[in-house]
């Protein structure tokens, strides 16, 4: 999963793998639990969905049953569900069955040895309303509009924990206004109800309904759908395209289909200043967002980025969980690949490679400063806690990623990190997804194809605290890193003179500059727009600056120190040019 990275300008789009075609059938289970779900999107301007949750086939003997939500289906975790009517539960007589929180994501349903059972609630569409969610997670959470709306499930599905004596069945109708049509990537195993294939399909996917165009790719064993959220024509032509060549060559890549049908969701932008781009995987289906002008020179080689990242999730999702420990592979190596692929198909320049590597090499290295973990355990709790953690698991990820694949081809492995990684995902002993890799498990793998001396090497570079030198690594195998040194720019988008976005970690930031203000003269020079401020921002007097502007009706004047003019890295990709 990425969080928003700002870019120039952009807009938004959407995808499916195979839109809840219809099957053949698939017996249904002889003896079991079934949960049955009708789900009702009201009207838009409710922003709400009705669930009734109907329970069949439970266990005369008992007299609870558990229902959960997952905390977690988005990377900002709200404190409690956002329910605006909540959870209620009587027999289909209509006699009322005691239910009991147990926990904001937890109840207890009280059956009473009863064997069928109505539960119903009303979830609220208003996640994206909260700061938290509007600023970092806003594609991660469900919304409706006037014409098209998306739903997480493990937002809105409240789900049994049925007790394993057999398999359980689930079915899901959904129902919009009018008619809305439906997409997803379930079987649809009757009109208008859709069978997800297991609790945790049901709770980790999307499904949308609307006004979606859409349309559809055929890979080798593989549907794909493709839908354009409304009004987004003009991302359609380059997303198309690059949809259909990066997943067909990361399906070479995996050596799998790992599911017939897949949904790719690229939902409504949000106005931004410049160009973002975020995406988050799931189950059976991926949520992507990009916001801004897609005439921004950058915009395609972001959306062939953003697309190779979150469909290679896919790979590892389908077969095997990594533990906290190899985050930094999930998300990391995820990362490469994004960046190979692309350039391997000619979406991105080498050259563009190796300013990419640049960056991430310079990233790390200002990571690791401050960092007071190793790799491994940045994957951790704290991934989800701040910037740091999240930034070094994906950053050094990439970074080992780039460097054990060197190592390889170094060892005569011609398909390198490819070969590797496609062995330990596809390991059978991960299977079914019960019992995921450990970072012992990775170095391990590591020890068998490149022997005791390399495993040590890497297990420095992902268990040392405080990180590594991946500047050491890169000479150690011979690879060229040049560097230029870059003219000072102030972080910050202007309307004229105006601050309308400022990083805040920034020297403009330390300075004590804010959103709002209008600069009126820098460095002694008078500046009116943003060429003229970033011209005279690049030129302190003796290492400090001088702002004079406007806040809030009052003139101010702000001067103190800014940090020594800096250098960017570029690393030269012809190591890498037999992948």
């Amino acid at each position: 999963m990425r969080t928003p990275t700002r870019f120039g300008p952009a807009v938004a789009l959407f995808v499916s793998v195979s839109a809840c075609a219809t099957n053949s059938a698939r017996p249904e289970a002889a003896i079991g639990p079934r949960a049955e779900y009708r789900v009702r999107l009201l009207e838009p301007a409710a922003r709400a969905v009705e669930v009734e949750l109907r329970l069949r086939g439970l266990d005369p003997g008992a007299t609870e049953l558990a229902l959960t939500l997952p905390e977690g289906y988005s990377f900002v975790r709200l404190e409690a569900p956002l329910l605006a009517v909540p959870l209620a539960a009587a027999t289909p007589a209509g006699t009322p069955l005691a239910l009991e929180s147990d926990g904001p994501y937890r109840w207890k349903l009280a059956t009473g040895g009863a064997t069928d059972a109505i539960v119903t609630w009303t979830s609220a569409l208003t996640a994206q309303d909260r700061p938290e969610v509007a600023e970092r997670d806003s594609f991660g959470h469900p919304y409706v509009t006037t014409d098209h709306a998306l739903l997480m499930t493990g937002a809105i599905l409240v789900a049994p924990e049925f007790d394993g004596r057999a398999e359980a069945t689930y079915r899901v109708r959904f129902e919009g206004p009018a008619h809305w049509p439906v997409l997803c990537s379930w079987r649809e195993v009757e009109p208008g109800t859709y069978d997800p294939g297991s609790e945790q399909a049901l709770q980790d996917d999307l499904v949308a309904l609307g006004d979606w165009n859409r349309r559809r790719i055929q890979l080798d064993g593989m549907e794909i759908d493709v839908g354009i959220a409304p009004g987004q024509a003009s991302l359609e032509a380059l997303a198309v395209p690059a949809i259909e060549k990066i997943c067909s060559a990361e399906l070479a890549l995996f050596g799998m289909v790992p599911r017939e049908r897949y949904l790719f969701l690229f939902v409504a932008p949000k106005p931004v200043q410049g160009f973002s781009f975020a995406g988050s995987p799931k189950n059976g289906a991926m949520v992507l967002q990009v916001c801004g002008d897609l005439g921004n020179p950058t915009a395609s080689e972001m959306i062939a980025h953003l697309v190779a990242h979150e469909f290679h999730h896919l790979w590892a999702v389908s077969r095997l969980d990594f533990g906290d420990d190899l985050r930094f592979v999930g998300e990391g190596f995820t990362d490469w690949y994004a960046h190979v692929v692309p350039a391997r198909l000619g979406l991105m320049t080498r050259e563009k490679l190796g300013e990419k590597l640049g960056e991430k090499l310079d990233g790390w290295k200002s990571l690791a400063v401050g960092l007071d973990t190793s790799l491994s355990q940045a994957g951790g709790p704290r991934f989800f806690e701040g910037q740091t953690h999240y930034d070094a698991t994906y950053t050094g990820g990439l970074l080992v990623a780039a460097l054990l694949d060197l190592e390889l081809r170094r060892a005569g492995r011609a398909d390198g990190l490819d070969g590797w990684l496609r062995e330990f995902v596809n390991d059978p002993r991960w299977q079914p997804r019960k019992t995921g890799p450990g970072v012992a498990d990775f170095l391990a793998a590591v020890d068998r194809t490149l022997g005791t001396a390399t495993r040590e090497r890497v297990s420095t570079w992902v268990e040392q605290q405080g990180g590594f030198d991946p500047d050491a690594e890169l000479a150690r195998l011979g690879v060229a890193v040049q560097r230029e040194p870059v003219a000072r720019r102030m972080r910050a988008n202007f309307e004229g003179a105006r601050i309308v976005a400022l990083d805040p970690r920034s020297d403009a930031g330390r300075l004590g500059l804010r959103e709002g203000d209008t600069l009126l003269a820098v460095n002694g020079r008078d500046v009116a727009d943003e060429r003229s401020i970033q011209d005279a921002w690049s030129e302190p007097v003796e290492g400090s600056v001088r702002v004079r502007l406007e806040r809030g009706g009052q003139r101010l004047e702000l001067s103190g120190s800014i940090g020594a003019a800096s250098a960017k890295s570029w690393v030269n990709p012809s190591a890498w040019s037999g992948g």
